[in-house]
Order: C-alpha cells, then structure tokens, then sequence
C-alpha cells in the first residue's frame, strides 16, 4: 500500500490535491493558463504524472479544479455581501470589500493571468464562469435599483456598470500602490452615483 502523509485516505488525497492545485496556480502565475503542462505539475509537487490523474484527467481538469477553489468561495461571499444587512450603500461597500481583500491574496496573480487567457479555457469552464458573473451582475443591478427607487430618471443598468468599473479600478489601485485611500475615493465615487451623502 502506497504510504500515506495523513491520518486518513481521504485526507492524504485531500492535501495532495490541495498540493497539486497550489503548484497549478503557481504556474499558471508564470507563465498562463495556455502554458500550462501536467509534467510540470508532476514535477514541481515531486508526483508521478499518472498519479496526478486522481485529481484531474489533463490541464483544463485542473485549471477548472483550482478556479473552483478559489473563485467559489470569493463568489460566495460577494453573494452574502450584496444580500446582507444594511443601506445598498453599504452592501455595495461590503461587495468591493470582498473583492479588494480577494486582489490581496497571492492567487491573484494566477486569476488575472486566467482572465487574460479566457478564450483558451474549456468552453465548460467559461460558461460555468460567464453564468457566475451574470449573476453577480444582476445582484449588483438589483441592489442598485434599491438605491435609485426615488431617482426614476436614473438608469440602474448604467449605474451598475459603472460602480463595476470603479470597482476595477479600484483593485488595480490597491494592488499597484496598497493602503486605504483608494478604497475611499471610491466610497466617495460610489456615494455620488446612488445620490448619497458624500461619504469618505
């Protein structure tokens, strides 16, 4: 029987998967999700390649795999943040909080090179992912139209597609110069596009 690094089977498998998954985002930071190979994989978590076959039949298993891991969650949460308590004000904050905490961690990198190779994902994956952003962005849109219920000249598509610019560009801020003040530049931004009262 092949020694096992946990208590457990199906915790040995666990971590192993975990081991494989971080060693996927890792090159995918690299070098992109198109470069990637499973006799790198293989190489770099010390696996044969046939035993990374458990975990994931070629590279678009594993890529699927590792996006699961990481995006679910952070969907998840973007999820409970925008059907939360409190104003829309406050839902929309908590919404790019989750987001701005997501572009500090260290598979940021790995999600963004994904991003830019899109169109070379499985078309599976891409819709599961197209799916997940229509819904956030009709979550956005929904909160959005709370706010702007006594502003009927206002159009709430609008509004939302550009609290997600704002949004954007405020992650790239933080990720490129760190610190607090982007995030309140955008409460400010935010607080102007739903009529609030300016808040910082």
């Amino acid at each position: 029987m092949p020694k096992i690094s946990a208590p457990t089977v199906r915790e040995h498998h666990a971590a192993q998967r975990d081991l494989i998954l971080d060693a996927v985002g890792e090159i995918v930071a690299e070098y992109g999700a198109s470069q990637l190979e499973l006799a790198q994989v293989a190489r770099r978590v010390g696996l044969a390649r046939t035993s990374l076959y458990r975990y994931g039949r070629n590279r678009d298993d594993l890529v699927a795999a590792w996006l699961d891991r990481e995006f679910g969650p952070v969907f998840d949460q973007v999820g409970t943040a925008l059907a939360g308590p409190g104003t829309p004000f406050e839902r929309l904050m908590a919404w790019l909080d989750v987001q701005v905490a997501f572009a500090g961690q260290p598979q940021h990198e790995a999600a963004n090179r994904i991003m830019a190779d899109f169109a070379a994902l499985p078309p599976s994956v891409r819709t599961a992912m197209e799916a997940q952003h229509s819904q956030l962005h009709q979550a956005v849109g929904k909160v959005v139209g709370e706010a702007l219920t006594d502003q009927p000249d206002r159009d709430p598509a609008l509004v939302a597609e550009l609290l997600s610019a704002i949004a954007t560009a405020t992650i790239g801020c933080v990720v490129a110069h760190g610190g607090p003040a982007a995030k309140s530049e955008a409460a400010i931004a935010f607080a102007a596009l739903l009529g609030e009262p300016q808040r910082t």
